[in-house]
């Protein structure tokens, strides 16, 4: 019985945390990518803002406030990483690391 609920409870955090790992690693390489080039300072403040929103403020609400289970907290730290790897990607292609004078 034990080995069932225990089950129950990992495989949907399995599914979560392969998603996670795909997002994560293309928004790592991206984001060094924009670090070699010199545009620290856009990625200083994302990484600032954004875990301090996503794992703060938004795991406070769904726990405390709305009282929802662990797996949605997992959830958000998901889209998290979704959010970043949007925000890199959007940062790589418009261009503006290609701007930046090094020294």
């Amino acid at each position: 019985m034990t080995f069932l609920l225990i089950k129950n409870y990992t495989i949907p955090l399995v599914r979560l945390t392969s998603l996670w790992i795909v997002f994560d690693t293309i928004q790592i390489v991206i984001g060094y990518v924009l670090r070699s080039v010199g545009d620290t300072l856009f990625m200083m403040v994302i990484y600032l803002v954004m875990p301090f929103l996503f794992y703060i403020i938004l795991p406070y609400i769904i726990v405390v406030v709305a009282k929802l289970p662990l797996f949605w907290v997992w959830v958000e730290l998901v889209v998290f990483t979704m959010c970043m790897l949007l925000i890199v990607s959007a940062r790589f292609l418009g261009g503006k690391w290609k701007r930046i004078n090094m020294i």
